[in-house]
């Protein structure tokens, strides 16, 4: 065989290699990448606070937690009615803003926050959407609500006005509020009657069970 021959035969064989070789590289598909968020966009109420990311991950048994100090208060927020109606230089309700976003692999998933203290203090917790407007609320007052032991809540028209959030007599919640993968809120949280001092948010995700909105 001479190096004519040799050279056609194995251009042949090259061209049949491809040939067969290369269906099988053509029929694998790559992987789509994972979905990334966008940065959460907060409003006014949240521009300057810290945002943190709650994933699938984060369940009840293993929260997201977000640590935070309060000062004390124990006017009921007296005094802020009293700064708005007349200028008043008295000491204003103290608040804490954290902005929390959703990261799910579904479309949706349902926010839950809990917020732990002692009893017969009334603190109230707020989730608001980037606009402005609330999106939920947990605000019962707490020394009215029944404690261990007894029904809860002792009056029920004392949380009636709670939207996806549940008052007890040392806990405000925020429960299953259905948000899209990649929303946000912004949660306020504020001492209406406490000492105020060190305190933490559990945050996880779960089952949706109520639509962002304000109580009918």
């Amino acid at each position: 065989m001479n190096k004519r021959t040799c050279s056609i035969v194995l251009a042949l064989g090259l061209v049949v290699s491809g040939v067969i070789a290369g269906p099988a590289t053509a029929g694998k598909k790559k992987k789509p990448k994972p979905k990334v968020c966008t940065a959460f966009q907060p409003g006014e109420l949240g521009a300057e606070a810290e945002t943190v990311v709650v994933t699938d991950a984060h369940t009840a048994e293993a929260p997201l937690l977000h640590a935070f100090s309060l000062d004390m208060a124990f006017d009921e927020g007296v005094n802020d009615v009293l700064n708005e109606e007349a200028g008043t230089p008295l000491p204003g309700t103290p608040h804490h803003y954290v902005n929390i976003q959703v990261d799910s692999k579904a479309a949706t998933a349902g926010l839950y926050v809990t917020w732990e203290f002692d009893s017969n203090r009334d603190y109230d917790l707020w989730a608001y959407n980037a606009d402005g407007t609330e999106a939920a609320s947990a605000h019962g007052f707490q020394p009215l609500i029944a404690t261990e032991g007894q029904p809860e809540p002792a009056d029920q028209s004392n949380t009636g006005t709670n939207h996806a959030g549940h008052s007890t007599a040392t806990t405000e919640n925020i429960v299953g509020l259905i948000t899209n993968d990649c929303g946000g809120y912004t949660i306020d949280t504020a001492t209406y009657f406490g000492e105020g001092g060190d305190f933490e948010l559990k945050i996880w995700l779960g089952e949706g069970t109520t639509a962002p909105g304000v109580p009918e």
